[in-house]
């Protein structure tokens, strides 16, 4: 219970604007829908070097994204030594990460606006 609490905040502190899932999810697709634009093989490439990353530094510099803000907060909500929060924050955010990834690879050349919105229907519909 504690991690589904955890992980919880680390997605609402994320998109601090966006706290109800129809922002959050919105946000996960355009940026997947980006993601749309980079050549498949390099899609492909990123989403191997997310899945091999070792460490929370590692991946930051992979993603351009700070999510060490995050390691303090696990440290104290879940009473847990600075390495277990950087693991748990690496774990977490290389499944949001690589979640996105997949789904721009898997609607690579899609550009129906009625396929990103069964896209973001199915996120919404996960974070009920």
């Amino acid at each position: 219970m504690r991690s589904v609490i955890f992980c919880t905040i680390l997605l609402i502190s994320i998109q601090a604007r966006a706290a109800d899932p129809y922002q959050w999810c919105q946000a996960l697709v355009d940026q997947a829908r980006d993601f749309t634009t980079y050549p498949l093989s390099e899609l492909i490439e990123k989403k191997r070097a997310y899945a091999r990353a070792s460490s929370l530094d590692e991946f930051e510099v992979l993603t351009g994204k700070e999510y060490s803000k995050m390691v303090p907060l696990a440290q104290k909500h879940q009473g847990i030594t600075k390495e277990e929060a950087e693991n748990r924050t690496l774990a977490v955010f290389k499944q949001i990460e690589i979640r996105n990834l997949s789904l721009a690879i898997k609607l690579h050349g899609m550009s129906d606006d009625q396929t990103w919105n069964m896209a973001f229907d199915e996120c919404v519909k996960a974070q009920e």
